[in-house]
């Protein structure tokens, strides 16, 4: 029992168990998508919370030492024990690279989720989100604002902290991506975000986005 207790107790430490932040941020998404049945998280790292929430989640992550936690007998109780669904609970783990993720043409997902893993929004991932799917996205790596200025996504809500629930005002989104200039943030703005400092930059935006925050997407087309 060493072992599992082992994985368990250091999954509860780092991401705090039923005090994970994400979990509000989880349980909003779920409630505006209601029809959410499968999920992709790429660049998981361990964070099995997703599972919480959504019963298929598929966990993509390079890093072959987070392999022993999907497969922990006591961090599955530990979900089954908590989880906010009725259904039954799946969730696997594929060790690979995610830009290079190759699956099957039939392979589709409702939802993906990008919390801090780079440009997700650049990869093959989103060639697996089905038409009318959802792109939960942080801007911790500036994916959420790399998502916005693509034409097959159109940005549904944000995730307010101070209310704790989705925002779903039209005017409020278009705030976070909107230069002092009035003007859209554009591609290569976002280039420059990646490459420089705020103070480095040509551009400034109205509401600066923190790295906490998490925007929801709808893919169109």
């Amino acid at each position: 029992m060493k072992q599992p207790v082992k994985y368990l107790s250091h999954f509860l430490r780092v991401y705090r168990g039923l005090e994970d932040w994400h979990i509000p941020i989880f349980a909003s998404v779920k409630q505006f998508c209601v029809d959410i049945a499968t999920v992709m998280y790429p660049g998981c790292d361990k964070h099995l919370t997703a599972s919480l929430f959504f019963p298929n989640v598929t966990y993509i992550d390079l890093n072959p030492k987070m392999q022993p936690f999907f497969t922990d007998l006591a961090i599955r109780s530990w979900i089954e024990e908590n989880k906010r669904y009725d259904q039954p609970t799946i969730y696997d783990f594929q060790n690979m690279d995610f830009d290079k993720l190759t699956l099957g043409n039939d392979k589709t997902y409702d939802l993906v989720i990008s919390a801090s893993a780079g440009l997700v929004s650049n990869t093959v991932c989103m060639n697996y989100l089905k038409p009318g799917g959802h792109f939960l996205v942080s801007d911790a790596h500036f994916d959420a604002r790399n998502a916005y200025t693509k034409s097959d996504f159109s940005l549904v809500a944000v995730y307010d902290n101070e209310i704790t629930q989705l925002d779903c005002n039209k005017k409020s989104l278009d705030d976070y991506f909107m230069t002092t200039e009035n003007k859209k943030i554009t591609k290569e703005q976002v280039e420059e975000s990646v490459s420089k400092p705020k103070n480095k930059r040509s551009f400034k935006l109205k509401k600066e986005p923190s790295s906490f925050l998490f925007c929801l997407f709808k893919k169109i087309k």
